[in-house]
């Protein structure tokens, strides 16, 4: 993951399956959001659970920026986020038994 976005997640950045609490800085519980869309979800379970970590996955490029400028805004040191198909998140990237709960509202 580049240093100059600690938000974003890159595929392939640092191989897999990636290490979740090395990611965050911290072991925690692991949540997904799949299909963040404009981060107002993803924000709300962030901040009310701010012992967990979390990782948005979303496939449309501008949600990602949407979802980067919110967490941001709200200052959320316990997201991350990945443009990607989410099926490639959680059978390649993560390790397995590695996710405590699982978010899909309104995915693409």
């Amino acid at each position: 993951m580049p240093v100059s976005d600690p938000i974003r997640l890159y595929p392939g950045a640092g191989g897999f399956p990636m290490d979740p609490a090395a990611l965050f800085g911290r072991a925690a519980p692991l949540a997904l959001e799949v299909g963040f869309g404009k981060g107002t979800f993803l924000a709300g379970i962030a901040d009310e659970h701010a012992d967990w970590n979390l990782i948005g996955v979303e496939i449309a490029a501008a949600s990602l920026s949407r979802g980067i400028g919110r967490v941001r805004r709200d200052g959320l040191e316990n997201v991350r986020l990945l443009c990607a198909d989410a099926r490639v998140l959680v059978h390649d990237m993560l390790p397995e038994r590695s996710i405590h709960r699982v978010y899909v509202n309104f995915p693409d």
